[in-house]
């Protein structure tokens, strides 16, 4: 039985809910312990108190066990998609409404080095797609780094031309969303590098 499926069947026994708990002939759940029916059992004066405190517990330990599911570099990958296959549409096809967005008016060596930026952000989504799909750990650690570089030097550009002044509100998103995803980036790199 994986960890979710103990920790579920712990509270259905801690709870009484379970009316043929999965004990087999040596007294003991299938997550190899006691059940908390029989451990609380033994102590009625801390029945009550002791379920509630048992619950809080293994409720915070499956959430955690979840969000540690879904935490995973693929994830990322498929998030950040969305926002490539946006930028890299709009950029490539539709770069004057790009500007329009930040409030900007481009000339056309602006317009021509816009459609470069949205190839490349398109290349990049490419890159995340096949990140998504892998096995290979190394490659998606490779794929991050590149990514990871590439949202952190957006983030520095971000910033410097935001403060010219130039750009409207609308710069402040894309100086967020490449420093969100720079750290993203980051923390599957270096702080959690198992979770890649």
């Amino acid at each position: 039985m994986d960890r979710q499926n103990c920790l579920v069947q712990n509270i259905i026994d801690g709870f009484g809910g379970s009316n043929a708990p999965n004990t087999g002939s040596t007294g003991r759940s299938a997550c190899g312990s006691a059940p908390l029916s029989q451990t609380v059992g033994r102590h009625p004066q801390l029945r009550s108190e002791s379920r509630l405190s048992a619950l809080a517990v293994i409720t915070s330990r499956l959430i955690q066990h979840m969000v540690e599911d879904y935490m995973r570099l693929r994830l990322l990958f498929i998030i950040n998609i969305f926002f490539a296959v946006f930028f890299g549409v709009s950029c490539t096809f539709f770069p004057r409404f790009v500007f329009w967005l930040y409030g900007l008016i481009p000339d056309e060596m602006a317009i021509w080095s816009t459609r470069l930026v949205g190839g490349a952000i398109l290349g990049f989504g490419t890159l995340m797609w096949f990140g998504s799909k892998t096995t290979s750990v190394d490659t998606r650690r490779a794929i991050a780094l590149a990514l990871l570089i590439q949202d952190a030097v957006g983030c520095a550009a971000s910033l410097l031309f935001q403060l010219t002044g130039m750009v409207n509100i609308f710069g402040w998103f894309s100086l967020a969303l490449y420093g969100v995803l720079a750290l993203a980036y980051a923390f599957f790199l270096f702080i959690r590098p198992n979770a890649a």
